[in-house]
């Protein structure tokens, strides 16, 4: 898609922006779905809910995560890179700022107050922070966070993930969140805070960021959200010690102490061998090479005249197999 050209004509309203930041499997869809049902705009073009990953939907304004998914291919890397922390921080985004202003104004000119979910923005918040300031959008961060072993146990039934990668995207996903979101309008929510009691949330955020979540609406929140429940005697890594350490030093917003963990990890990320990641990029080049083929050759006229055949292939092999089955 080429992004450079959205929204030219168009002017971002000046208005009020609550992002939700925090690491994937954490709530961010939930409470996303409780500001939405008390009246922020999520978007125009939101992903459906999908059963059994999130059954009440996601709120994720697809073209964002689109975008999103585009900067991390041009820096070759991932929302589950576990280097990403560090690849993020060092990557010059200035030649993709105006294809993110435009792409704000198409979506966003129409409100005063939006929001915005997609944890991939988390860790692009140095991008996204420039494109903010310099749209004069007034930024509300809510930060969303979860106990990491929660997080963990989800995303390996999800993805199948080890316990130190999960490990290292929660760190890099909430240490990116608290360090690059609290000196401005920040909130910090706790995914057990949200369940146990969503109208104080509301009112908290309202409070804070001086927005009415108020109405006659139900609440998104129920207790069917909560599929993983934390096991701390399963911790059997560094690392999940220290995302141990930094979710407790967030809870009790401890500037120091997560500093201190940002340390840490930096260290550890640093200690990494220059080869792993020698490695990683070059299969990282080579996926991103293959998937834009892929998608150039799908776009074609030739592979949708041709789509109709494949389809009657595939159905008359379906036909085939069935009859030579005993």
């Amino acid at each position: 898609m080429e992004y450079a050209s959205l929204g030219k004509q168009m002017e971002l309203t000046k208005g009020k922006a609550v992002i939700v930041v925090g690491m994937h499997r954490s709530g961010t869809s939930a409470l996303s779905g409780e500001i939405s049902q008390f009246g922020i705009f999520m978007g125009k073009s939101l992903f459906a809910a999908q059963k059994g990953v999130n059954d009440k939907g996601f709120f994720e304004n697809s073209r964002i995560v689109y975008f999103n998914d585009f900067l991390f291919d041009k820096m070759l890397s991932s929302w589950d890179d576990p280097m990403g922390y560090l690849r993020c921080q060092d990557f010059d985004f200035l030649p993709y700022i105006e294809a993110g202003r435009n792409l704000l104004r198409s979506e966003y000119s129409d409100h005063s107050v939006w929001g915005i979910k997609d944890p991939r923005l988390t860790m692009l918040l140095p991008f996204w922070k420039q494109v903010f300031e310099l749209e004069g959008v007034e930024v509300c961060f809510l930060h969303m966070y979860r106990n990491p072993t929660e997080v963990i146990g989800s995303l390996s039934k999800r993805d199948g993930f080890s316990e130190q990668k999960s490990s290292m995207l929660w760190l890099n996903y909430n240490l990116t969140s608290f360090l690059a979101c609290h000196s401005g309008r920040y909130v910090a929510i706790s995914f057990d805070h949200l369940l146990s009691d969503p109208q104080a949330t509301r009112n908290r955020i309202s409070e804070a960021f001086d927005l009415q979540l108020e109405g006659n609406q139900t609440s998104f929140i129920d207790s069917e959200l909560r599929r993983n429940n934390a096991h701390l005697a399963e911790l059997d890594c560094p690392m999940a010690t220290l995302a141990m350490n930094c979710f407790r030093a967030i809870e009790t917003q401890d500037l120091a102490q997560i500093e201190a963990c940002r340390e840490e990890y930096l260290a550890y990320l640093k200690s990494v061998p220059p080869w792993f990641n020698e490695h990683y990029l070059e299969v990282k080049k080579s996926e991103v090479r293959h998937r834009v083929e892929f998608e150039t050759a799908y776009n074609t006229w030739t592979w949708k005249i041709t789509s109709v055949i494949r389809k009657l292939e595939l159905k008359l092999r379906g036909i085939q197999g069935y009859k030579n089955t005993p």
